[in-house]
This record gives structure tokens, sequence and C-alpha cells, in this order.
């Protein structure tokens, strides 16, 4: 099941009634997607008034241009921020700074928090991004947003009704720790962080940059409601390393053991688990290449571990960004129930799990 939904708006999902929300949202500025602008936050009464903001120098003598005169000129608009009550219309994760994109993720954490069981669990992949400065970074953002980085330490976002709202000006090239940024307010406004785990690709795509090391790896951040929940670790166990049993066995020899009996089943099963080792918090896992007209693709194995530790047959898996299917496509290969939330990509995620669920029935 797939919603045309906004994530910020109510989720037509009953209170604590997914059991794992599986979901990678938008990447602050990274990239644009083919799905409409929606306003986030913000007045619900108020008749809005969006703006483009743009700067420009000011006018000297003789239609020379001044010295340090900074004019901004206010342009109408269809997205942008609304001059009367300051709400943002555009995508989220194309917002004009790092804490705007921060407050918004909260917004739908918010409902995220309400469907959830309270055993249940959140993953959570993002990436991080750079301040823009042409090398080394995309930026999606709209030249609207662009228009507010300035040079100083701080900078106007606008202006209106006598108010002037001032964010922080980051150097350019700064990673701006979004992954962080994210996962420290989540905590905050009260989900426990169990994991931070480290997504490795191999095979990730390579970068221009010649001033600093390739990204190899994304974060996928393991939330729960409350300390006790439902996970099932022997689902995901990995096969032990021969070298691994033979030092245990080397170890648990009777012969070397002098002065006591000892179990040796018992004994190596606490070092060697019979179904195997727990898989760790970095997951070697590389992506895969896919026809599909999507470029966020998340591989279905890496959607798998997610699946298989957190929920039984039967339960339910929620994507509120579920985009091209992944999530469910794999929650229904492993006969739990998917459901989705996304505002583009609906044609593409309905073929892909049709297609399992055919495969199951015939």
């Amino acid at each position: 099941m797939i919603y045309n939904h906004s994530v910020f708006e109510p989720w037509p999902i009953e209170n604590e009634s997914v059991q794992s929300i599986i979901t990678s949202p938008p990447y602050y500025a990274l990239r644009k997607y083919d799905i409409p602008d929606v306003i986030i936050g913000g007045d619900n009464n108020c008749e809005h008034k969006f703006e483009i903001v743009t700067k420009r120098a000011g006018g000297g003598t003789n239609g020379n241009v001044g010295n340090n005169v900074d004019t901004r000129i206010h342009y109408e608009a269809q997205s942008g921020i609304c001059l009367k009550c300051q709400t943002y219309k555009g995508q989220y994760g194309l917002e004009p700074t790092p804490q705007m994109y921060v407050e918004h993720t909260l917004l739908w954490a918010k409902e995220a928090w309400r469907v959830l069981r309270n055993d249940g669990i959140l993953f959570l992949n993002i990436a991080d991004s750079y301040s823009g400065s042409g090398c080394g970074t995309n930026d999606y953002r709209t030249e609207a947003s662009k228009s507010i980085n300035g040079i100083g330490k701080y900078v106007d976002l606008y202006k209106t009704g006598g108010i002037t709202q001032k964010l922080k000006d980051y150097p350019k090239k700064c990673q701006l720790l979004i992954p962080h940024r994210v996962a420290i307010s989540l905590v905050d406004s009260g989900w426990t962080l169990r994991n931070s785990i480290i997504w490795h690709k191999p095979n990730a795509m390579p970068e221009s940059v010649t001033d600093r090391f390739s990204k190899k790896y994304e974060y996928i951040f393991m939330f729960t409601k409350q300390e006790k929940y439902y996970f099932d670790l022997d689902a995901i166990r990995e096969p032990h390393k021969e070298v691994s049993i033979e030092r245990v066995k080397h170890k648990f020899n009777p012969t070397k053991v002098v002065g006591r009996a000892i179990n040796n089943e018992g004994d190596m099963a606490r070092f060697c688990h019979p179904l195997g080792k727990n898989p760790g918090d970095v997951w070697t896992i590389p992506t895969c290449p896919s026809s599909e007209k999507h470029y966020a693709m998340w591989p279905e194995r890496l959607v798998e571990r997610m699946v298989k530790c957190s929920t039984k047959a039967g339960d339910i898996v929620l994507d509120p960004f579920c985009g091209s299917g992944s999530t469910l496509k794999v929650a229904e290969q492993l006969h739990r129930k998917g459901i989705g939330i996304d505002l583009g990509y609906h044609e593409m995620s309905k073929r892909r799990t049709s297609k399992i669920q055919k495969e199951m029935f015939t």
C-alpha cells in the first residue's frame, strides 16, 4: 500500500500500528526530485505570500556601483519563504539552511513516533553535505535558497514585520554534519539512539575532488522509543570465519587447561555462537545498479537486514519516503506488510511491488 501524501501532513496510519520504520529521506542539498513543492510548518490560517530574496550592490553616483552597500530585492513567488508567517514552501531537503532542514525532519519524526509501536525500531539512513563552494559538492537548492549565503559571520535570511532572522554562515567546503545534527535533535526530542551504523559502500560513486578523501560510507541510525524493544539478532547473524573457529577450539582444548574441567561446547558457544556472529555496526554492502529512473535507490540486501532483525512475519514495515519501493518490495518478499508514503515515483513503486506479489502467489 502506497499513499500519495506529504509526510508533513497527518499520516493515514493508526497509532502504534507499525513495527518497523525503515527509510532514507532526501539528503540536504544533494538531489532535486521530480515531486511537487509542499508547505512545511508555519501558520495553517495564513494566506501565504512567498518571496524570493536576492542581493545586489547599491548604486553610487552617476550609476557607478557603491561600496559596502547591500540592498535586498523581494520578488513575490510560488515558493520560498512566506512574508507573513515565515513558513517554507519547496522541497524537503532543499531548505535554505541546515537548521531548517533539521527542524523539518523533527516534524515528520513526530508522526513516525505516533505510528510506531512502543517496541518498534526506526532505521534512518542519511548522508552528509558540504557548504556550497562549487567544489566537491552538488547543491540542488534553488537560486533563491542559495542567495542567503553571505560572506560575513552571520547572514540575514529575511526581514519582515520588524523581525530579522539571523543564521550562521558556514565556511566554504565545510562538512555540515547533517547526520549528527539530526541524530542529536531526535535524541533531544525523546528518541533513544541504539546504534550509529556505518554503511560502507565499496563501489561508491567516484568524486572529482583532489583536496579531501572521497566519501565511501553513509550513516544508518537505529532509534527506539523505549529501553525494551523487539530485536532478532539470530535472524541476521553471519558465518564465523574459519580462523575464529580454530582460535576458539584451541583456547578451549582440554589438554591445554590445567586444574579445571570445562564444557567445551558451552564455553565455545560464548565466543562462537552456533548460529553465527553479530554482524557489528559496519556493514559493507555494495550499491546495486538499476534500470529504473531513480538515482537514490538503496540495495535490497541492506533493507533485508533491517527488516529481518526488527520484525516478524505479518508485521507492518513503513517507509515514509518509499521512492522506488525497495523497502516495500523486500518487506513483501519476507512476508511482511509494506506501507509507503511518497509524492512521486508511484508507477515505479507499484510496478515493482506488484511484481513481487504475483511471484509470491503463483
